[in-house]
Order: structure tokens, then C-alpha cells, then sequence
């Protein structure tokens, strides 16, 4: 009887998630540091690692789903610091097979460890603080026990307190990592996490549901609201209307908005000694400025009914990714487990902390790892929609006796 069956379904998604992590099933060759971490990710190990986080988040109770990053990380962690090790050791050979510094160097080795460790804190870096800190606590302390092992060499009057000190330090804190992550992962956020994703989701379809009903809307309307506008106000002046009443009316539509815009623009300014908010901010106000002048003095003229369609066409793809978003707040709130395998990694290539990234994923919901299900919810709702917005408008045709 094997005893690791049961661990087998959740070591084979780690594995699909380091891997999509290393460029998926089709590396590109001239991408070095991928190429040598992929030389000893994708080994055949114990994956120790994660089996532990495997077996202290089942006796917590926590959901799989939410041990997979905590698994993930810890085997990276550990997989960097082989990385370090043989480059320390000059060791030439590592289950059998050349190591990545006797194959591409020592340079390519410690900047391959390095990538590894980046992107396992980043991934921890979605959970309660205390779990990167602890991580970080971790990976600073298996430095100083591999320090203190190349200080030790050759010193055959080490206690076993020593020893045992380095082993702690080397493999022990990294096993109590994978319990401590789940602890605080379970004790932390889990429940409060569940339900606040839960919620998210609810708001997210809601909100799909508001603006799909809003660009349809916008459709009809924009073929008829720039003579209605212009008729209403041709009425409203002919009955003794003034323009100071049609400003005020403006001004109290934007009023909201503009009281949003300021509360924005103080906590950015409150929160950066840059002038860089200023500037924007001025600029801002100036173009607005500038357009509402040119759109009152007939020098900006807008065809309101193409600038629905376009706002709609954007509109649609905001709501797309807020569906993705849905599912995958069901998911962290243990919901929705299926089609979790990763579609595609873009995190070396437009990580959402870049300054596209953030735009794409604060407007559009870009995600720069997204699970097949994802994708497919994306699409899902994306195609159908935007094919039925830019289907021609019917006009009815007048009956004949």
C-alpha cells in the first residue's frame, strides 16, 4: 500500500503551480535562470515540504486551498537554498544529476536562488503579514546556520549542541515554517477571510449585473439623448430658465465625485513627498477644464452615441474580469476547487505591482496567474457579451396597410 496516497492530489498541483511558476510546459531556452531552476525544481524529490503543510493544515482543519501558496513557497524556499548550497560546497552532483552551478556556473546558480526566494515571499505576501515576516525570520535563519556549518568545517570539537544547532537551523526552522503557516493562516484569516471573500463575490456578480444592464442601456440611449438634452434645455429656456441654472444642476451631479477625487488626492499627498501627485493632479484638473470649455464653446464636439459605444466596448471588459475575480473569491472561500491548475505566469513578465500591471488589474482585474477556470469564466462571459453589444441596433420598419 503506498503510503503517500493521499498526499498524491495536492503534491500534484504544487507541482503544476511550480511549474507554471518556471515557464509552464514550454520553457523559453534562452531564459537561463528559468532553464536552471527548472533543472532542480523539477527533480524527482520528497516535496517533505509540502506534505508537512499538507498534514498541520489538515489537523487544523484549514482548507486545501488555502495551503497550496504555503506549500509552494516552503518548497522554494527550500529549493533556493540547495541552489546556495552547492555553490558554497562546490558540490558537483545532486540526486544523481549535475548541479546547476557545475552546468551554468556559480552566477546563474546563487541568481536562480534568489528567484526562487523572491517569488516564494511574494506568494506569502497574500496571507496575514506575520506569515511573510515569519517566512523571512526563516530564510534569515537557515543563513546563519549555513554560516556557521562553512565556520565549523574541519572542527572536530563541535558539541552536539552545535550540531544540532546548524541542523535546526538548516532544516528544522523551515519545518516549523510549514506549521506556523498553517496556523496563522487558519487562525489569522481563515474564517473572517471566508466569509469577507464570500462577500466579495456576492458585491463582484452584483456590480457584473449592474453594468451589463448599464451598457445595453447605454446602447439604446445613445442614439436619441444628444437631441433629447438638447431639446430639454431648447425648453427650459424658452420658459425662463437661466445657464447658472443649468451649471448649478453640473455642478451638483459632479459634486460626489469631486469629493471622492479630493479625499483621493489628500491621502496621496499625505502619503508621499513627492510632487509627482501634485502634478498629476494639476494636470488633471487642467485637461478637465479645458475639455469642458471646448464642449461649451462648440470647439469639442462629441458624438455621444460613438462615445457610449466605445465606454460600453471598456465597460464590458471591466465587468469580465470582475467575473474572474467572482470565481476566484469563491474559490478562497472554499466554494469553487475545480479547474484550479495555473493557465499561464506572467508574474516575471507583467507582475500586477508594476505600474501596468496595477492599472490593468485596478481597472480590467488582471491577474498575472490566473487558473484555467478563471480564463475560461473570463471568456465566458467576454465573448457572448461584446458580440451581442456590437450586433447592429434594429430599427423597427413601418407597417403597410
Amino acid at each position: 500500500m503506498d503510503q503517500f496516497a493521499a498526499f498524491k492530489p495536492f503534491l500534484g498541483v504544487v507541482e503544476e503551480q511550480i511549474l507554471g511558476l518556471l515557464g509552464g510546459e514550454q520553457p523559453n531556452p534562452e531564459d537561463s535562470l528559468i532553464i536552471a531552476a527548472r533543472h532542480l525544481c523539477l527533480q524527482s524529490g520528497k516535496r517533505a515540504r509540502p506534505m508537512l503543510v499538507k498534514i498541520f493544515g489538515d489537523t487544523l482543519g484549514v482548507p486545501e486551498s488555502r495551503l497550496l501558496d504555503p506549500a509552494v513557497s516552503a518548497e522554494l524556499i527550500h529549493a533556493a537554498s540547495l541552489l546556495h548550497d552547492d555553490v558554497v560546497d562546490n558540490g558537483m552532483y545532486r540526486r544523481n544529476k549535475p548541479t546547476v552551478n557545475a552546468r551554468w556556473g556559480n552566477v546563474v546558480a546563487v541568481m536562480g536562488g534568489d528567484l526562487l526566494l523572491s517569488n516564494a515571499l511574494l506568494r506569502l505576501s497574500k496571507f496575514d503579514a506575520r506569515v511573510a515576516q515569519h517566512g523571512l525570520a526563516v530564510v534569515a535563519e537557515m543563513t546563519r546556520a549555513a554560516i556557521n556549518e562553512v565556520q565549523a568545517r574541519g572542527n572536530l570539537d563541535l558539541t552536539l549542541e552545535q550540531h544540532k544547532a546548524i541542523g535546526a537551523g538548516k532544516t528544522g526552522s523551515l519545518f516549523g515554517f510549514c506549521g506556523v503557516a498553517a496556523a496563522i493562516v487558519l487562525g489569522g484569516h481563515e474564517y473572517p477571510q471566508k466569509q469577507q471573500e464570500l462577500l466579495e463575490a456576492v458585491v463582484a456578480l452584483i456590480a457584473v449585473a449592474i453594468l451589463t444592464s448599464m451598457v445595453f442601456w447605454m446602447k439604446r440611449a445613445g442614439r436619441i439623448m444628444k437631441g433629447q438634452l438638447q431639446a430639454s434645455i431648447d425648453r427650459a429656456f424658452a420658459h425662463g430658465g437661466t445657464p447658472w441654472a443649468l451649471v448649478g444642476m453640473a455642478f451638483l451631479a459632479v459634486l460626489r465625485e469631486g469629493l471622492e477625487s479630493l479625499f483621493f488626492l489628500l491621502a496621496a499627498f499625505q502619503q508621499t513627498f513627492s510632487r509627482l501627485p501634485a502634478i498629476g493632479a494639476v494636470a488633471g484638473l487642467a485637461v478637465a477644464i479645458a475639455l469642458g470649455i471646448g464642449l461649451y464653446k462648440g470647439a469639442v464636439r462629441m458624438d455621444l452615441r460613438r462615445f457610449f459605444r466605445i465606454t460600453g466596448v471598456l465597460i464590458i471588459f471591466v465587468a469580465a474580469g470582475l467575473v474572474a475575480g467572482a470565481l476566484k473569491s469563491l474559490h478562497e472561500a472554499g466554494l469553487w476547487n475545480h479547474l484550479q491548475t495555473l493557465a499561464f505566469d506572467w508574474t516575471q513578465t507583467l507582475p500586477v505591482y508594476s505600474v501596468a500591471g496595477s492599472v490593468l488589474s485596478a481597472v480590467f482585474g488582471y491577474n498575472d496567474h490566473p487558473t484555467v477556470g478563471e480564463v475560461i469564466a473570463y471568456f465566458a462571459y467576454l465573448l457572448p457579451v461584446l458580440a451581442l453589444y456590437l450586433l447592429p441596433a434594429r430599427h423597427a420598419t413601418p407597417q403597410h396597410a
